[in-house]
């Protein structure tokens, strides 16, 4: 698959066969036009974004935003937060307004306790929509396990003066939270964290090795890892900063023709497409593998831009596959929260970050193939 192709659909080049009448060219070339031509509509005369349906000259398909939105919905409703995440932010690259997409990303960054991104979210729907219930729920919450509990109070009564609305469950965790001294009688048990956070994050190259575990932590939730620690091929781990540096090079080469592609995730998610690939040419000819070189061997046959196609093609999987399209969504969600997780909620980082989320992501590859070969 051609990087560019993350981003932009390619035309329809079908052509009108010789054999048919000239009425019936003419009709084929007005739907071919209809088809590549025609925008999806997906605003009314007002401007809000609605579902045309049937209605709609392009149907459904990837270049509507209503399209990307009820699938990342599909994926949040099916407990995979990951791909819902990638594919609500394509919808909002397509309608920066589309608040009810930026309500279902609040939803997903916060089924995986991405909180501050949860409540940014949350607070985008409510500008671009108000009143929204279901966005001003969501902020408050998110405010609430951000410790903004002041700030969560006074959502509250504006949520309390909405039809149909009572915060009387919220406002009862806010004060125990508040004021836990008045409930050690009680017997809660703690809030339980899907992704457990070192009380201490380490720095420099231990840093990506629990960034790692906990984005393997995540892959067997999703039934993508099935070893219960973080195993490795010490030959090939040490290989990562070459290899995650020769991708981010290539790449980077790429997105300055490119401008609407995204280096970052882009570099994560290849990273972990060469960790996968890494394994499975070590299993069949670690000799050669050292020979040739990791990247140069992942990339010789289809070049970068279709290393993703080559890799799972060869490993068995097949890129074209159910599978292999889920495969490739999760890993470039989780993407996003390696590079959070990685720079630690900082907003400025430096080239060194985005190195250690790569090499974070290839070991995640690497553990992952390494299972599906039956290494544990």
């Amino acid at each position: 698959m051609k990087l560019l192709d993350l981003y932009k659909k390619k035309k329809d080049t079908k052509t009108t066969s010789d054999k048919v009448s000239s009425q019936q060219a003419k009709t084929s070339q007005t739907q071919k036009e209809e088809q590549n031509d025609v925008p999806p509509t997906w605003h009314d005369k007002t401007g809000k974004i609605i579902c045309l349906g049937d209605d709609c000259k392009a149907k459904c398909d990837d270049r509507c935003p209503i399209w990307w939105n009820t699938r990342g919905v599909k994926y949040l409703t099916t407990k995979q937060p990951f791909p819902a995440i990638s594919n609500l932010e394509k919808a909002i690259v397509i309608a920066p307004d589309f608040a009810e997409a930026y309500n279902n990303l609040g939803a997903a960054h916060g089924a995986v306790n991405h909180h501050q991104q949860a409540y940014d979210a949350y607070k985008k729907a409510l500008s671009l929509k108000s009143p929204y219930p279901n966005a001003l729920y969501g902020l408050i919450v998110s405010e609430k396990n951000l410790g903004m509990y002041q700030e969560a109070l006074a959502h509250c009564d504006e949520y309390d003066n909405l039809p149909g609305c009572s915060s009387i469950e919220l406002r009862a965790e806010i004060a125990n939270l508040m004021n836990p001294q008045e409930h050690t009688d009680s017997a809660q048990e703690p809030e339980t964290k899907l992704i457990p956070e070192p009380e201490k994050e380490p720095s420099g190259q231990e840093n990506y090795l629990v960034v790692a575990n906990e984005l393997l932590e995540e892959g067997r939730n999703a039934g993508y890892i099935v070893s219960e620690s973080l195993s490795f091929i010490p030959e090939l781990l040490v290989q990562a900063d070459t290899v995650c540096e020769k991708i981010y090079n290539e790449i980077n080469d790429y997105c300055e023709n490119n401008p609407g592609a995204n280096l970052i995730s882009l570099t994560l998610t290849w990273a972990a497409i060469a960790g996968m690939g890494s394994v499975f040419f070590w299993d069949k000819d670690w000799n050669k593998l050292s020979a040739d070189g990791i990247f140069e061997t992942l990339t010789r046959a289809r070049g970068l831009d279709e290393m993703d196609e080559y890799v799972l093609d060869t490993i068995g999987i097949g890129f074209s596959t159910s599978k292999g399209k889920e495969i490739v969504s999760f890993i470039s969600g989780l993407s996003g929260y390696c590079m959070y997780r990685t720079v630690d909620g900082r907003t400025e980082f430096g080239l060194e970050d985005v190195f250690r989320a790569a090499k974070s992501m290839y070991t995640w590859g690497m553990v992952f193939e390494m299972n599906r070969l039956g290494m544990r």
